[in-house]
């Protein structure tokens, strides 16, 4: 089995789309996306790029959770800010990539 592993994104999503082509290139059977996704200059674009992959596992990292999560630090307009005119709201982002516990089968 062949693994990808990207780590601190952080909204780089100009970033992001090359290193997927590298990805897309290997053959990789899963992607792990290791924390630090969106809080950055391009969360939403980030989000939407990344949302699609089947066989990504994500894993919340503490710039996400801070993001994301109710009661985190980030500032309120700061969440609206990342996922501005994203069609669903943070807490459908927080569900569908970085629930606290997932389990895949690795076939």
């Amino acid at each position: 089995m062949r693994i990808a592993v990207l780590n601190d994104v952080h909204g780089n999503v100009r970033a992001l789309e090359a290193v997927l082509r590298d990805v897309d290139g290997a053959g990789v059977d899963a992607i792990v996306l290791g924390g630090d996704i969106f809080a950055g200059p391009w969360p939403a674009e980030t989000y939407e790029l990344l949302a699609p992959i089947e066989n990504a596992i994500w894993i919340r990292g503490n710039a996400d959770r801070e993001l994301v999560e109710d009661g985190g630090r980030a500032p309120r307009e700061l969440t609206a800010w990342s996922f501005r005119g994203h069609n669903a709201p943070c807490s459908n982002v927080w569900r569908h990539c970085l629930s606290p516990c997932r389990s895949r089968s690795t076939g």
